[in-house]
């Protein structure tokens, strides 16, 4: 297999899966917007009311969002430094948790809680979404590579 198919392959595999996570996710917050913001209450770091609101209704979007931008080559390198920068939040906001006292449901996915298995969990998405970002690049400068050899 020559080195811009692998790359491609497994590009595609992680960015496949990583959106497939990002939309899990988003589903069981949209489909019980009040039961997420009583989570995102629950971390008391945003004041009550209309911010955990809007939190609570914007961000499973910007996760399906996210999730599509995996999916197309033309969003897929903005996709996956949100990707990584959302994930190392959400790793940060389960570790300082812990460690204030906090828990319960992390708000991640249905069922899921606050605790070191998630943030082992989250450290292997996270890895997975830097993978993605290296072979994003490492994919945009082999192809860049074929187009100045056709001149």
């Amino acid at each position: 297999m020559k080195p811009r198919a692998a790359i491609t392959a497994l590009l595609w595999l992680l960015c496949a899966g990583l959106a497939a996570m990002w939309l899990y996710a988003a589903w069981f917050k949209i489909r019980d917007p009040a039961a997420f913001a009583k989570v995102i209450y629950h971390y008391r770091l945003l004041p009550d009311g209309l911010p955990v609101n809007l939190v609570a209704i914007v961000l499973p979007w910007f996760e399906v969002a996210i999730a599509g931008g995996l999916l197309l080559p033309r969003l897929r390198a903005g996709a996956v430094r949100l990707s990584t920068g959302l994930m190392v939040f959400f790793t940060l906001l389960i570790v300082t948790s812990i460690f204030r006292g906090i828990e319960g449901s992390c708000g991640c996915m249905e069922g899921e809680r606050i605790g070191w298995p998630k943030v082992a969990e989250n450290v292997v998405l996270t890895l997975a979404s830097l993978a993605a970002w290296a072979l994003d690049r490492a994919h945009r400068r082999v192809a860049l590579a074929n187009l100045a050899q056709c001149f």
